[in-house]
């Protein structure tokens, strides 16, 4: 209803909810880069797209995530009165399709899927309540070599990325459950694991107070409360978080390991261990730098899904933001849906935190578009335009026609500056009558005799080649 003469108009303020975020179009352009490296990398080692829809049945999502997880899922009843949620990770609806369509499917099974994902979570620095991840799974076999070629390819996608401080933290948690029972420790290895995995958020006095029951909140980080307090002696707690301490280079933490329980790495009593020591072998193998690989004995993981070897990807000075990937293997997931056992091993990728964590330093700064600008601001030459701006987009080149004439050159090129364009081409009657076309590279602070350079009409295509060439390999280097 329109307001009457005189009455002062009702505006409704812009705003969103507690927890999600917009993305103007240049941040989409960080993004849709690391969504790129991502979808070609598992693409080439053989993941196929998969997409599921993000509403479940409640009972589909309910049951394996744990009990604060639980507690995150945005769920309501529809107009049919089914009881139904938001999906609070992709693998839940991942072991769902699997048991749904398994006489469809060939095994072992690779995937790999982009969605939104929603958790009712108390937002916080690379926290937020609706975001995307990048899924990537086998699914059907039990074998530490399908958990190293995750590793492996998350390894392949940082580099790629041009992400040079990552490290992947790598763990098992039958080894933690070998060690709850060495220790003599009643309470459920899950619950041990839970809290475990605060240890690198708040540190080691909380945690050892919260596996003593001295402090009865059980999730530091989460909206939630819980239940029952844990029941450690000091003792236990102490050895617990001593041994969980332990680092050093992969030979270093083997030796540890064995001289700790007193086997060799060809034990067969512990399969925690005889996990560890194969996977450690199968990652020697692969020659990746260990730089970028820590085993570290505190990663638990905070899902009650994973069975046993767990990882995630830190970025090392930007710890704050906390793990930018994480997963791990479960092997008893899709039991909830079949008789069948399918064991399936895992990582997500979380695109928004990692975009946070890779711009922070960036403090809103576009992302250069590998895209040309094309002014307009002689109306005769308005073909001239259109020709052109067609060649290039025809040659799979972004180009961008200014669409009025009635700015200033100067105006257009300021506008193209600040849009993150990294070329202008310039066409106006001088150039038209010389055969040639000005390019302008707006990309850097160059000297005032290498700012521009003039390129035969008929060699347009190779001369833009060329420069956006020049701009992606300044451009990568910016990202070491």
């Amino acid at each position: 209803m329109m307001a009457e003469s005189g009455e002062k108009k009702r505006l409704v303020k812009p705003r969103i909810l507690k927890g999600f975020r917009d993305y103007l179009p240049m941040e989409m352009a960080t993004r849709e880069r690391i969504v790129d490296v991502l979808r070609d990398v598992f693409t080439k080692f053989g993941y196929l797209p998969l997409e599921t829809p993000a509403l479940e049945y409640e009972e589909t999502l309910f049951g394996e995530l744990g009990v604060d997880a639980n507690k995150q899922i945005y769920r309501f009843r529809d107009l049919e009165n089914n009881d139904i949620g938001l999906r609070f990770d992709l693998t839940v609806s991942l072991a769902r399709v699997v048991a749904q369509y398994r006489n469809e499917l060939v095994f072992p099974f690779r995937r790999w899927q982009i969605g939104k994902v929603w958790r009712y979570d108390k937002p916080k620095k690379g926290r937020l309540r609706e975001f995307t991840q990048f899924d990537a799974d086998i699914v059907g076999i039990d074998s530490v070599a399908a958990d190293v070629e995750i590793i492996e390819l998350l390894y392949d996608s940082f580099l790629r990325m041009g992400v040079e401080d990552f490290v992947i933290r790598i763990n098992n948690r039958k080894l933690l459950s070998f060690l709850i029972s060495f220790l003599e420790i009643k309470d459920e290895p899950i619950r041990v694991f839970r809290v475990l995995d605060k240890l690198e958020k708040v540190g080691r006095k909380p945690v050892k107070n919260e596996l003593m029951g001295l402090e009865k909140k059980q999730a530091f980080d989460s909206a939630f409360e819980t239940d029952a307090a844990m029941t450690l002696s000091e003792e236990q707690a102490d050895l617990l978080l001593d041994f969980t301490g332990i680092e050093g280079n992969f030979n270093a933490v083997e030796e540890m390991l064995c001289d700790y329980f007193s086997v060799g790495t060809d034990c067969t009593e512990c399969p925690g261990l005889r996990e560890v020591f194969e996977t450690l072998s199968f990652l020697r193998a692969r020659e990746m730098n260990e730089k970028h690989l820590k085993w570290d004995l505190s990663l638990a993981r905070g899902l009650d899904y994973y069975t046993g070897t767990v990882f995630e990807v830190i970025l090392a000075d930007k710890s704050a933001y906390g793990s930018v990937a994480g997963g791990g293997r479960y092997d008893n997931l899709v039991e909830r849906f079949s008789n069948s056992r399918l064991p399936g091993v895992g990582v997500a990728v979380g695109i928004d935190r990692l975009i946070m964590a890779l711009n922070s330093d960036k403090a809103g700064t576009p992302e250069p578009r590998d895209a040309v600008f094309i002014p307009f601001f002689e109306r005769d030459l308005v073909a001239q335009y259109a020709k052109l701006a067609a060649e290039l987009r025809e040659k799979g080149i972004v180009a961008e026609i200014y669409p009025s004439c009635d700015a200033s050159l100067g105006k257009q090129l300021k506008y193209a500056d600040r849009a993150g364009f990294p070329l202008a081409l310039i066409i106006g009657g001088n150039e038209l009558a010389r055969g040639i076309v000005n390019i302008k590279r707006l990309w850097t602070d160059f000297d005032a005799a290498d700012k521009e350079i003039d390129a035969a009409r008929g060699d347009i295509m190779d001369a833009v080649k060329s420069e956006l060439f020049r701009f992606r390999k300044f451009k990568d280097s910016q990202r070491q």
